[in-house]
């Protein structure tokens, strides 16, 4: 069998930030978003987080109500996951005053599934080098290469196993200096037994 297909194929803001309704359709391979500040970049991007089940927001939106436009009640967003032939609808609604709700194709839904849906896709939403905002972005080009390591390492699931990585050579170290001392103890022992082997050969010449 062939490697299945994932793809965004669509996301829809309604009343979501700067947008009052609109569909951005993503077609196949490398998708560009361009446009002067203020043309709703980042709006599509937190659209696309939220409607897949992050719970991140940037330090701008403090609330999640925060999300919803200027003299809107609500907002909410979709988006249209195609695997293989088929399309799957994942979005979230928000009152001003309120919640995230959940929904999948349509169907009301608990965050928590709505987000294992999401993973069985082989997303995560969460993942630095799958969704990085735009400062981010900008900050990374004048990363040390230390930086760029750690975000790496970080987006691929790699820290967590530095991190074993670096308990295991500490323990290590701790195992090398109790083997020293070890070797230290059985050399004394055996010079001890040197000088008790030569006592009891004079012993037995007289």
């Amino acid at each position: 069998m062939g490697k299945e297909s994932v793809r965004v194929e669509s996301v829809r803001l309604k009343n979501f930030m700067s947008f009052y309704d609109a569909t951005v359709n993503l077609g196949p391979g490398l998708t560009i978003i361009v446009g002067p500040t203020g043309a709703g970049k980042s709006s599509i991007f937190h659209a696309m987080k939220f409607a897949l089940g992050s719970n991140q927001r940037d330090d701008r939106y403090e609330r999640w109500s925060d999300f919803v436009r200027m003299g809107a009640r609500s907002a909410e967003a979709e988006v249209a996951i195609r695997r293989d032939g088929t399309v799957v609808k994942f979005s979230r609604r928000v009152d001003s005053d309120g919640v995230p709700r959940a929904y999948v194709d349509g169907k009301r839904t608990r965050a928590s599934e709505l987000r294992r849906a999401v993973e069985t896709l082989g997303l995560d939403v969460d993942n630095p080098l799958v969704f990085m905002p735009q400062g981010r972005v900008t900050a990374l080009k004048d990363a040390s290469p230390e930086e760029v390591r750690r975000l790496v390492e970080e987006g691929t699931g790699l820290d967590s196993l530095r991190d074993r990585i670096l308990l295991q050579e500490a323990q290590l170290e701790q195992d090398k200096s109790k083997l020293i001392e070890t070797v230290a103890e059985a050399d004394a022992v055996n010079s001890e037994l040197r000088m008790l082997e030569s006592d009891l050969r004079r012993l037995e010449r007289k």
